[in-house]
């Protein structure tokens, strides 16, 4: 659900940003009158223009200031509709009163200005704040049935005025209490969306972590076994009391080293396993790298050979495990893509290189069967999956792409049915303003050389 939090700073961000258009807009349109009552007062010589030469300059002075504060301060910018109440209805009645003596209707004037005080009632629900829309209201139709009050209108066009204004700042109300709902569902669809993109990226994880099960246990037992002898041997010399210091030293470091790789083995398990992940950091692409190889070495070696070849990287801006999640699914599909009985002749490569443009480029090569022309364009699909059915789910793929694209890089991939794909995640550097690519990834059908 949205937070009120989340809808105040909206609105907060909304009324400033409406007060830095509306502020210049009034500024000029002041400005535009003083204009035009400089030269019809002074040259065309009419005295209702002369005689409000001073109070539409202050006007544009108190406008001016208006708009000079709406920049400065954003407090001042959230509360304009108040300055509509104190400046610009107030000099509104007084330049319109002053005008009865010159018209030839006190009461075409009252109605003009019931008008304006309409279109300044519209404005203020920009607002969106309903106590400053109440006070914009309430001070209009006071100013305004004083002025037509002074101008001989009668009870009933005076209480018009009351029923115009009122339906003006209801149907602004209206407006504002749409705009709130539909705020409100906005940020709901994000939260949800986020809450379903977490559970998925997940999900995604525990899906990797039981593909690679057998391969863990294989990658634990291993130093568990040496761990193991070790001290058995150590507590049988010891029972015999046969055992020379150096013989011990060796045992003792032989022990550490096997409970060390247990212990990368289970960091590397529990960072793909965490679900706060979204951190994001300075990451070491060599260090990620070195944590995925670590993770899928014993699967891809029951088919193959996983290979390494790296070159130097700037560092990028990326949550750790999310990059680790990426990797891993990329080296995964191309464990299962690659297919034979020589296992010499199958591979798995993971390289890394920094772009002529300096981005970091962690490439995935597999010698596997390729991708046909037919699945390319839902490679990025969710849910597609071209695996037998219970070996995918087909979020793999759509996930890592989206997860890269949120790190302001993208996934290219290139791909020869029969010869082999290669996935690219071209990431920017670390010290890079992020910028959002169009697309969480794109194809190219470069051919290989035969």
């Amino acid at each position: 659900m949205s937070t009120p939090e989340s809808l105040a700073t909206a609105l907060d961000a909304e009324r400033e940003a409406t007060s830095r258009q509306i502020n210049p807009l009034r500024l000029a349109g002041v400005g535009l009158f003083w204009l035009l009552s400089l030269s019809l007062g002074f040259i065309a010589n009419q005295p209702a223009w002369r005689e409000n030469f001073g109070l539409l300059s202050a006007y544009l002075g108190a406008s001016a200031v208006m708009w000079f504060l709406g920049r400065r301060a954003g407090a001042f910018a959230r509360n304009f509709a108040f300055g509509l109440a104190v400046v610009d209805v107030p000099l509104v009645y007084l330049f319109q009163r002053s005008s009865f003596d010159t018209s030839t209707s006190a009461g075409a004037v009252a109605g003009f200005t019931i008008a304006l005080y309409a279109i300044i009632v519209a404005v203020s629900a920009l607002s969106l704040d309903t106590r400053q829309l109440a006070t914009v209201t309430l001070v209009a139709s006071g100013f305004g049935i004083a002025l037509q009050t002074e101008a001989g209108i009668t009870l009933g066009g005076r209480a018009s005025t009351v029923v115009v204004l009122g339906l003006t700042a209801l149907a602004g109300y209206l407006l504002f209490r749409r705009l709130i709902a539909l705020m409100s569902r906005l940020l709901d669809d994000v939260t949800y969306r986020r809450k379903l993109q977490a559970q998925l990226e997940h999900s995604d994880r525990m899906a990797t972590l039981g593909l690679l099960s057998a391969s863990i246990a294989h990658e634990v037992g291993n130093p568990l076994l040496v761990l193991r002898g070790n001290l058995e041997l150590l507590q049988m010399q010891a029972e015999k009391r046969a055992l020379a210091a150096n013989e011990v030293r060796d045992g003792v470091a032989q022990a550490l080293k096997g409970a060390e790789r247990v212990s990368t083995v289970l960091q590397d398990i529990r960072g793909m396993a965490r679900t706060d992940v979204t951190k994001e950091s300075e990451v070491d692409v060599q260090r990620v790298v070195d944590g995925v190889g670590k993770l899928a070495r014993a699967e891809v070696g029951r088919k193959g050979q996983l290979v390494f070849a790296l070159q130097d990287t700037p560092k990028v801006r990326m949550s750790e495990s999310r990059l680790s999640q990426v990797l891993l699914n990329l080296v995964l599909n191309g464990a299962q893509a690659i297919e034979g009985t020589d296992r010499s002749a199958m591979s798995v490569t993971v390289a890394s290189r920094t772009t002529a443009d300096g981005w970091a480029a962690i490439s995935v090569i597999d010698t596997g069967k390729g991708i046909a022309p037919e699945h390319r364009e839902r490679l990025f699909t969710p849910f597609f999956t071209t695996k037998p059915s219970g070996e995918g789910t087909g979020l793999g793929l759509s996930i890592s792409a989206q997860l890269v694209r949120d790190a302001g890089g993208r996934i290219e991939v290139d791909s020869i049915v029969g010869r082999g794909t290669t996935f690219t995640v071209l990431l920017p550097p670390a010290t890079m303003q992020r910028v959002i690519p169009s697309g969480p990834s794109s194809w190219r059908d470069n051919k290989r050389s035969q």
